[in-house]
């Protein structure tokens, strides 16, 4: 009895040290985020290749 107890707090222990672990990573990783300034310009070319121009070139081809 007693060595069950003592094996479900330490599941318990790395349990609640995991959840801690992942919890404290998750704030910078959700912060992450890159705010370049060739982003913008190269957004738009993207949208301006994924547009009707580059369904129509996919069509002829």
């Amino acid at each position: 009895m007693i060595r069950a107890l003592s094996r479900a707090r330490a599941r318990l222990s790395v349990a609640m040290l995991g959840g801690f672990v992942a919890l404290s990573i998750a704030g910078p990783a959700h912060a992450a985020g890159s705010s370049m300034p060739w982003e913008a310009p190269l957004q738009s070319i993207l949208e301006s290749i994924q547009g009707p121009v580059a369904k129509i070139v996919a069509v002829m081809i």
